[in-house]
This record gives C-alpha cells, structure tokens and sequence, in this order.
C-alpha cells in the first residue's frame, strides 16, 4: 500500500505498508518498493492539450502509446518526437518500460519526459506512475524491483 505523494522539501518519498503473512528468526525478509512499467499523462482543468512526447533513453528506448480511453496510437522511441494530431490529447500513457530498468516510481526524475503543447497556457497536469509487483523471483536475483522475498537463513 502506497502513502502520500513525495515530498521534495523532505526529500521522503511516499511510505510502503508492507502486509508479509509470515516473518521470523530464521529467516531474512527483503523488501522493495514497487517498480515504474509506464507512466500516464493527463493535462488539468483548462490546459492546452498535449500535441508530442519525447521519451527518454531506458531499457530498450522503445515504448507503447495509448490514449487514456485505451485507443493504441503507436509504438514511440526514445529521442524522437511522437505526435499526437492537430488536435492533440488530455491524457496518455506510456508503456514498455522493462521491469529490468528498476524504475522508481516514486523518483518524478526516473524518466524525464519532454512535452510539447497544442497552446499557449499553463499546465497543471499530472504523470502518474503504472506500477507492477514481481512476485516469483528467487532471492538470490534480488535487484531493485518490486517484490517482498523471504530467504530462510
């Protein structure tokens, strides 16, 4: 379970309750926050509409677009600009990022994203993280990724 959104002035990003059914001496318990698999991008109230992304270079560089409402737009690469129409969108998500790539989903700088827009005007938006668990993966491949391992010592 996921607390409340970081807070850049504490520098504590958002507190994990755990719920791990059986835990002991004789054993040891690793524990990891969830991991980023995409982002979702949605202007605010009286925001112009997102006419291009630009995506950072991460795992593989390429990417899955869709429209909030699940419309697939295409597949993007990292570096090169993806429209979206003269009309542009209020909301999109990116997916594909590899679970290999350990992205925080609580770091906003995990993936820097360059955004262009259909007009002038302030953007109030937000990029909400696409957040997975990996639940079977042997303790001794731990890596930053998300899962709750106990490893009997």
């Amino acid at each position: 379970m996921v607390g409340p959104a970081p807070n850049p002035s504490t520098g504590l990003g958002a507190t994990y309750q755990f719920h791990v059914k059986t835990v002991g001496t004789n054993s040891v318990t690793f524990i990891d926050p969830f991991v980023a698999v995409g982002y979702e991008y949605a202007t605010g109230p009286g925001d112009p509409n997102f006419a291009s992304v630009l995506l950072p270079n991460v795992g593989n560089g390429r990417f899955d677009l869709s429209s909030c409402d699940a419309s697939i737009l295409g597949t993007a690469y990292s570096g090169v600009p993806f429209g979206f129409g003269p009309a542009g969108l209020n909301c999109f998500q990116v997916r594909g990022i590899e679970t290999s790539a350990d992205l925080d989903p609580d770091d906003f700088t995990a993936f820097i994203t360059g955004l262009t827009f259909t007009a002038d005007g302030a953007f109030t938006g937000t990029m909400t993280p696409l957040i997975t668990a990996i639940a079977s993966v042997p303790c001794r491949f731990l890596t930053t990724v998300a899962r709750i391992c106990v490893e009997l010592i």
